[in-house]
């Protein structure tokens, strides 16, 4: 008796646990509306794909001012799957029905997101520059010499390269 019901539990433990799979959603056919304050959106990837969000230091394309999302998709997938929408604090990722959101680190142009594929990896690399840019010491150099502050002649720079 002892042994069967020992069965019994363990076939209604395996049947149980059939049925708490989790029902699949259909794939979504675009992107949702965005609520006026995006602070409240939570990051969200659907499809479990690897992605790096960095910029400089982070990521070898990067410099000061730009920041750079990589998605590892798989090279089989159709280009016309995937879908990206760049907003200045959030960017949104359709991959084949599957949402990536994710918010950025600071604030971002969104008029300058490029987004590209590579042919052999199947990477998209969604590139987008920062609202406040940093400045380098050639800007520096630049902005002084636009003020007058001081004269820069090509001469006087390769003089001063040869010491």
């Amino acid at each position: 008796n002892n042994q069967e019901e020992e069965k019994e539990t363990s076939s209604r433990k395996i049947q149980s646990k059939r049925t708490f799979e989790r029902p699949k959603k259909p794939p979504r056919e675009g992107f949702d509306e965005l609520p006026e304050n995006t602070d409240a959106i939570l990051q969200v990837n659907e499809g479990k794909y690897e992605f790096t969000l960095g910029s400089e230091g982070e990521d070898i394309d990067a410099d000061a001012n730009t920041i750079i999302l990589r998605v590892q998709i798989p090279k089989h997938f159709d280009t016309s799957l995937v879908d990206v929408d760049c907003h200045s604090e959030i960017v949104r990722v359709l991959i084949k029905g599957e949402l990536l959101l994710l918010r950025f680190p600071e604030k971002v142009r969104e008029e300058t997101c490029k987004a590209s594929r590579s042919q052999t990896t199947g990477e998209l690399k969604v590139s987008v520059e920062k609202t406040k840019k940093k400045m380098m010491a050639k800007d520096f150099v630049i902005a002084e010499a636009a003020l007058g502050c001081m004269k820069i002649n090509a001469a006087s720079i390769e003089d001063s390269s040869n010491d």
